[in-house]
């Protein structure tokens, strides 16, 4: 890569001005987003949004034009209720699997908002993660996120001070984005939301604990069996299914959906708690097996010390060690004594 020109050193400014733009992939954190600052929610506080980014090659795949062109559709109500204009963009940076979706997707993501930087002064990326369950082996996070800034664009992570039961609650405020909301990546139909993925039914559950059971996002109704079906692939996962239990406890929520999801919860940690206790017990293994090899080391290097103070040779040559002892001795002595 030759670089068309060396800009100085870049310094983090946290007064922004000019406009921004959001990578908006139609999902549950984007669309709070998008929202919240599109309406001037924070009132002055409020980012100045100009437009959105929606990504071909990401969420949705590159050669999947069929797909993509039907999420536009679907989410470009509200990007109008916003008074929002849209730029797309494709990339096939994906099909090179040069990196783990999972770990790079926040970096990924962030150069493509960088292609607008001739005309957006910063870029807004979606928190994935609240503060209060951050993951450090995660491709976007509010501690390092706005390090992928530039001289002439700026990165903000926005958002992380909501978990997502509560974007949900702002989102279901406005009837346009009940409707848009995709947040699936796992249906065959890439452009809407299958309804029994585990990410479809986390969020189904998120709207169930706001009041909302069965949101237009979703083409089919919610049921109690689809919690029995529930799966997670990630320590995220598991962590939202908690944050849905704790926001339904703290607001009193008795319906059966909730001790359903406790019991479900609980049959999923099963497993992974056997597991830590499977490990645990190899690495106690492991650390006895060391132990027993170094002290059975240590008796050997005794055991030879031992033969060796015993030998003849020992014996005949320790008046010879004595002296030598005393001359290093008499030297410190007379040294000291010239001083």
């Amino acid at each position: 890569i030759i670089p068309d020109r060396l800009l100085p050193e870049w310094h983090f400014r946290f007064a922004r001005k000019g406009r921004a733009i959001v990578a908006f992939s139609g999902g549950i954190d984007a669309t709070f987003t998008a929202i919240r600052h599109g309406r001037k929610l924070l009132g002055a506080s409020s980012h100045s949004i100009g437009a959105v980014l929606s990504v071909q090659g990401f969420d949705i795949d590159f050669a999947n034009n069929r797909d993509f062109d039907a999420l536009v559709r679907r989410t470009q109500p509200l990007i109008e209720s916003l008074g929002l204009h849209r730029h797309l963009l494709r990339t096939n940076i994906r099909t090179c699997e040069m990196q783990n979706w999972g770990h790079s997707h926040g970096a990924q993501i962030i150069s493509a908002l960088h292609q607008f930087s001739h005309e957006f002064q910063y870029g807004l990326i979606a928190s994935s993660r609240p503060y209060s369950q951050l993951i450090n082996a995660w491709g976007s996070h509010a501690a390092t996120d706005y390090l992928l800034s530039g001289e002439d664009f700026e990165v903000v992570h926005d958002g992380a001070g909501f978990l997502r039961t509560q974007k949900v609650k702002m989102i279901a405020s406005y009837p346009v984005a009940r409707s848009t909301v995709k947040v699936c990546w796992e249906g065959a139909e890439q452009h809407t939301n299958c309804g029994r993925c585990g990410k479809c039914i986390r969020t189904r559950l998120n709207f169930l604990a706001i009041g909302d059971s069965n949101p237009p996002c979703f083409d089919t109704p919610f049921e109690l069996g689809m919690i029995e079906d529930l799966t997670v692939d990630s320590e995220g996962g598991l962590l939202e299914l908690h944050s849905i239990i704790d926001y339904a406890n703290k607001a009193g929520i008795k319906e059966s959906w909730v001790s359903l999801l406790e019991r479900r919860v609980a049959e999923l940690e099963a497993p992974r708690a056997e597991l830590e206790s499977v490990g645990l017990k190899r690495e106690r293994d492991d650390l006895r097996r060391k132990l027993k090899m170094q002290v059975t080391k240590t008796e050997r290097l005794q055991a030879r010390l031992a033969a060796i103070y015993d030998s003849t040779s020992w014996r005949v040559t320790n008046p010879l060690r004595a002296a030598s002892k005393g001359r290093e001795w008499l030297r410190r002595v007379v040294l000291k004594s010239r001083k």
